[in-house]
């Protein structure tokens, strides 16, 4: 109210970058909501979960921090998934000739836990 009023200080926008936008006050309220990556729930009825204004924050802050996102090289991904491939392999090929009955349960749940570590990074 003091900018509109003609009252603000004027050295307290200098060298600053002002961003004016619609901020949803309600969880529900999906104007201007966009999806991220850091939504909690990837698939199925999600609600978007960040505003536009907060968006272009995030992206002049990355600019002004040079703190871009790096792309992992294709022969390094094809190398990690290929030596992840051949650990689940090497570790569980006596636990199926020993136990077949447990194995395909033993195998779900380390792919699934290698697979949360992997995309996360």
């Amino acid at each position: 109210m003091d900018l509109i009023a003609g009252k603000a200080v004027p050295s307290v926008f200098a060298n600053k970058i002002v961003l004016l936008g619609y901020v949803a006050i309600g969880v529900n309220d999906v104007e201007d909501k966009h999806f991220t990556p850091m939504n909690e729930k990837y698939t199925g009825r999600a609600l978007p979960d960040m505003n536009g204004v907060f968006i272009h924050a995030n992206i002049i802050s990355m600019v002004q921090d040079h703190d871009y996102i790096h792309r992992m090289p294709a022969w390094l991904m094809w190398s990690i998934a290929f030596l992840l491939c051949w650990l689940h392999m090497s570790l569980f090929i006596k636990d199926y000739l020993d136990n077949h009955i447990w194995f395909h349960l033993l195998a779900k749940i380390a792919q699934i836990i290698s697979n949360h570590f992997y995309t996360q990074t």
